[in-house]
């Protein structure tokens, strides 16, 4: 369920119109676990497309449109049956905060096997494949570029046009596990029915405890990779005692957004009972 207030930010205005010839040949259904983002690469590659970009460019419409709109609605978005009145084509946080961005991560083994690209890959906390336990790629490991959705190829870097399916994977370390454990909303497959709120949440405490100063600016869209945030195996055994060491200074230091600490970290984890603990009793 995309908030209500995405749709104000944007001025999306969903409208129907009469049917038109259907521009898509090949309409694959999306998987249960499907990202958005994958969903239409895997589109745009079916019909011979090139890209998410040039199926953007077939359809006039903005890649932020696009990501907000429910199923039922893309569906007749592509047949033709809708028609949107978008007239704002820049990000807004909220896509961010529910795995919306341009960024991505992927699995080398599931990559491999032509499995498609799951949303939790695309959360603040993913580091681990829930289904191969082996570390995800969030950036190419030949030219080290961010892996965007706007790639040409959902094999390859969009960047240095890298082959992922030669690169090896790498099993996830004792550290990624603990990490996960104390920090991720974990399911059956990883982070399936939350919104990714309590990730954001999360990452932006670590973050500004990790990275001080002008180096928190360059986070604009606060995944955390093995690569960029090297304190992360740090992080996953920081003590209980430091958790709320840290949540204390960051109440203090930021009271206007203790109320958005408390609603975004009630989903049951070991780190986030730490947090809503601090919080009840500074009340």
């Amino acid at each position: 369920m995309i908030p209500v207030n995405v749709r104000r930010a944007l001025h999306l205005e969903p409208t129907e119109r009469e049917n038109r010839k259907n521009r898509l040949l090949i309409r694959p259904a999306r998987t249960r676990h499907q990202c958005r983002q994958d969903h239409l690469m895997q589109l745009a590659e079916m019909n011979a497309l090139g890209s998410l970009r040039d199926l953007l460019r077939c359809y006039k419409a903005s890649f932020v449109s696009l990501m907000v709109l429910s199923e039922d609605e893309l569906h007749r978005f592509l047949e033709g049956g809708l028609e949107l009145r978008d007239r704002s084509t820049t990000s807004v946080p909220y896509l961010k905060a529910i795995g919306l961005g341009l960024p991505g991560r992927i699995c080398l083994i599931c990559n491999s096997q032509g499995m498609t690209v799951p949303h939790y890959f695309n959360y603040s906390l993913s580091l681990i494949c829930p289904i191969h336990e082996t570390l995800l790629l969030e950036i190419c490991d030949g030219c080290e570029s961010p892996i965007l959705y706007t790639r040409k190829h959902r094999l390859r870097c969009g960047h240095c046009h890298r082959d992922f399916r030669e690169s090896q994977p790498t099993p996830a370390p004792d550290w990624a596990k603990e990490f996960r454990r104390r920090f991720s909303p974990v399911q059956e497959l990883g982070f399936c029915d939350v919104t990714g709120h309590s990730d954001l949440a999360i990452t932006r405490l670590l973050l500004w405890h990790y990275a001080p100063g002008k180096n928190r600016s360059k986070y604009s869209y606060p995944n955390l990779g093995i690569k960029r945030h090297p304190w992360l195996e740090q992080a996953a055994y920081l003590p209980d005692e430091w958790i709320e060491k840290i949540v204390v200074e960051f109440r203090d230091k930021y009271p206007k957004h203790v109320d958005d600490l408390a609603a975004w970290t009630r989903y049951p984890t070991p780190i986030n009972s730490i947090i809503q603990r601090v919080l009840r009793d500074s009340i």
